[in-house]
């Protein structure tokens, strides 16, 4: 969620046509990085058997 905060503190300036693919672009970070460690958690911690 800081991805995101950050992005929109970051674009507050900015027109709308440059900030909304901006702040969309961050989203897609953020989705990436939940995904990212979740698949670090079930990979390091739960299939270890």
């Amino acid at each position: 969620m800081a991805i995101v905060i950050g992005a929109v503190r970051a674009t507050r300036a900015q027109r709308w046509t440059r900030r909304v693919p901006l702040l969309i672009l961050a989203a897609v970070a953020m989705l990436g990085s939940w995904v990212l460690g979740l698949f670090v958690f079930v990979n390091g911690f739960v299939m270890v058997c």
